[in-house]
């Protein structure tokens, strides 16, 4: 009987023993190194102040008091899901978008203000730094309807440039200030007649546009853009029966616009 119990015994200890070599391949231990170069594994425990920590060894299951000042460097476990790689492989991925060097953005633009409801398109490209900043040029096209009608139509060309003011950690969503400024073109062609009978056509002028940009990387080649801006416009208006110059405007504009960043 006594044989019987101590073979008993034996199994006991030698399951015990198993289990705790599958818990400790299972739980990668967290790594201490203290000041005296000796090395402590286990799991840490960090309370939110003092300074001590408690480290509980997998194996054993000892719990072991260190004081801080003890403790040269520490490497922690971190245990990650199969989801959380996919997810961090997905942003790394996502992230790169930042870090293209040539970029290019078509827009579709809507807006109202002094200069009267508008409407149009626009393209810009240009180069990014490592810092971030997007410089470049860019040109639009912008429809004006005035009183009730599309009469005047404007081609801004001018210079492009964004600088990142936030980002998100994965790096996928990137908020950044825009500014624009330039020259604006306008067709002699296109006369508005006003509603006192007034014949006049917008001349050629300059702008600047200045603004805040979001941009949502839905890929690594691809992201979508989307730009809330203020334009201000100044041109010089001609009579189309004589082509003098018969004042200067001075217009604004908030604008909305919605595009796609490659």
């Amino acid at each position: 009987m006594g044989n019987v119990f101590l073979k008993l015994g034996w199994l006991f200890a030698l399951l015990l023993l198993v289990s705790l070599e599958v818990r400790a391949q299972e739980e990668k231990p967290d790594i201490l190194w203290l000041t005296n170069g000796e090395k402590l594994e286990g799991k840490v425990i960090i309370p939110t102040n003092g300074d001590e920590l408690t480290l509980i060894q997998i194996l054993t299951g000892d719990t072991l008091v260190i004081k801080r000042q003890n403790i040269d460097r520490m490497e922690k476990y971190v245990a990650y899901t199969p989801q959380d790689i996919r997810k961090q492989q997905s942003d790394q991925r996502l992230a790169l978008f930042n870090t293209k060097k040539i970029y290019g953005i078509l827009q579709s633009i809507a807006g109202s203000g002094d200069i009267g409801l508008l409407c149009g398109a626009g393209i810009r490209a240009g180069y990014r730094f490592s810092v971030g900043l997007e410089l470049g040029l860019a040109a639009h096209y912008y429809g004006i309807d005035v009183d009730e009608g599309w009469g005047e139509g404007i081609i801004p060309v001018g210079l492009d440039a964004r600088f990142p003011i936030l980002k998100s950690k994965s790096g996928r969503f990137v908020a950044l200030l825009q500014l624009n400024t330039g020259m604006t073109f306008s067709d002699p062609y296109d006369v508005y007649t006003s509603k006192y009978g007034e014949h006049t056509y917008r001349g050629d002028g300059y702008f600047y546009q200045t603004g805040i940009a979001l941009r949502a990387n839905i890929s690594r080649h691809m992201g979508l853009i989307f730009d809330i801006c203020y334009l201000n416009v100044t041109s010089p208006k001609h009579s189309s029966k004589t082509k003098s110059v018969l004042g200067r405007d001075q217009e604004f504009g908030l604008l909305a616009s919605v595009g796609l960043n490659f």
